[in-house]
Parts: C-alpha cells; sequence; structure tokens
C-alpha cells in the first residue's frame, strides 16, 4: 500500500460525514496501544463517531498489521528534489512572493494528460513532473524547512519533522505539500485523526492531489472501512488511471469484501 485526490475537502466531507462540519474532521487522536484501538474525538463523522461528539473507539482491521513506514509511501521526494535558487527567476535566495503552484496552468495540463496516459512509463514521467512543480513553495525557506523535514522522517525524528512543518503551514498555510507532508508525519505516528485533518486541507487546496487521497484510503484500511477506502481508491483512478498500487489496492478490498458476502 502507498501515499495523491478528487474534490477537495468535499471528499472528505461528502463522502464520509453528513451535515455541516467544520474544516478540521477531528479535534484529536488519541492511540491506545494496549487495546489496538484509535480513540476519535470527532466532529459528526457518522462512520466512526456515529454522529456523536463523544470519543469513540473503532477497531482496527488488524492488530498484528506492521507499523506505518516509509514504505508504504507512493513517492517521497528525495531532498534534492526541492528547487535551487534560480527556481523563483534568480532571486539570490531571498524569499519570492510568488504562490505555490505558479506554475498552475501547466499542473492543469499535466493532470490532464495523467488521466489519458496510454502507458505506464508516460504516466510515471507525468506524475514525477507534476510532483515536482507542486513542490514548489514559492519561499526558499519554506522549501529548505520542508527538505530538512524529509530528512528528519528519514532518520524517524518525527518531533523534528513536526516542529519543522508546523513552521511550514504557519508560513504557508496555501501550500498543499506543506499540509501534506505534515500529514504523512502523522500517519507514520499512527496519529490518524490528525493526518486526516490535514489531508483535508491537502484536498481543499489541491483537489486533484491523488497521493494524499491514497493516503486517505490507506488509513480507512486499517481502521477496517474497507468500503470506504474503495471508493476513494477508485476517486483515485480517476485522476491517475494508471497507478498501480492503486489499481492493486481496488483488486484487493474487492476480493476481501466478497469474501466477506459468502
Amino acid at each position: 500500500m502507498r501515499f495523491f485526490a478528487f474534490s477537495g475537502a468535499a471528499l472528505v466531507a461528502g463522502v464520509f460525514m453528513s451535515g455541516s462540519v467544520g474544516v478540521a474532521a477531528f479535534d484529536q487522536v488519541v492511540d491506545n496501544r494496549r487495546e489496538n484501538h484509535v480513540v476519535i474525538a470527532a466532529l459528526g463523522w457518522p462512520l466512526l463517531a456515529t454522529g456523536e461528539r463523544l470519543g469513540h473507539s473503532v477497531q482496527m482491521a488488524d492488530p498484528d498489521l506492521e507499523p506505518p513506514s516509509l514504505d508504504d509511501l507512493e513517492s517521497f521526494p528525495e531532498p534534492d528534489g526541492f528547487p535551487e535558487n534560480d527556481a523563483y527567476h534568480g532571486d539570490g535566495g531571498r524569499d519570492s512572493d510568488a504562490e505555490p503552484h505558479a506554475h498552475s496552468g501547466v499542473v492543469d495540463r499535466l493532470f490532464g494528460d495523467l488521466g489519458k496516459a496510454e502507458t505506464p512509463i508516460e504516466a510515471r514521467a507525468l506524475a514525477a513532473r507534476i510532483q515536482q512543480l507542486m513542490l514548489l513553495s514559492g519561499s526558499h525557506t519554506v522549501d529548505l524547512l520542508m527538505q530538512r523535514a524529509g530528512e528528519a522522517m528519514r532518520h524517524e525524528d518525527y518531533s523534528l519533522a513536526l516542529d519543522l512543518l508546523d513552521a511550514v503551514v504557519r508560513l504557508k498555510p496555501n501550500y498543499a505539500e506543506g499540509w501534506n507532508r505534515r500529514a504523512t508525519v502523522y500517519y507514520l505516528q499512527e496519529e490518524f485523526g490528525r493526518s486526516i485533518s490535514d489531508i483535508e486541507q491537502v484536498l481543499r487546496l489541491e483537489p486533484r492531489h491523488y497521493a494524499a487521497m491514497s493516503g486517505l484510503a490507506m488509513i480507512l484500511r486499517r481502521m477496517d472501512q474497507n468500503e470506504q477506502a474503495l471508493e476513494v481508491y477508485q476517486r483515485v483512478l480517476d485522476i491517475y488511471p494508471m497507478l498501480d498500487s492503486a489499481q492493486e489496492a481496488v483488486s484487493e478490498i474487492e476480493a476481501e469484501l466478497g469474501d466477506d458476502e459468502v
């Protein structure tokens, strides 16, 4: 399984929630490892909280599942994947006032091509270019924080990574990749409620972020919400039809659901 989208916050709100809820889907998540439960204080998520604003225990799909790791992720950028100083028109290393995704027209075209790609090689090349452009924050400071957060994650120093990413989302709250990377750290810490809350922010900013959507589906599978995970993966394939990890996940879930019906 691995970690990118459909219709923004509407995915989280429309597929999984009833009624009107705020941007944050969860108040908090408490991991109770002794009982293999995730205790969630939710705001109106009927799948987990049955519409109540009280903590509700959700049995994990399999208590013996291995903890999440970076190996789960669809594509985690290497430190050298961040832009050099001349990426922002040679500003000499100073922060740019450019907004994230300044190349939005190019990204739109690439997403269109991704949906029509005829071979896996073509699709992977398009996805790599999309990721490269979406990593551009418009700020060298933010890019450096992101790079250092990635290095901290690889060393499993999640506390440092969170400190750095907290600064990223404060400095650039409209930068989807900052929220996505913090969601990744929360996922690795098995803080699934907080991860979903950040995923909601990602999808609000970039509705086609299939990696964030895949992350949401992975969390749902760990919570034994297979039908909802299947729907999310199918939407991932609307964006990136040749994403093999999503194809494999759909096949696995359909087989599991079929077995449950027998």
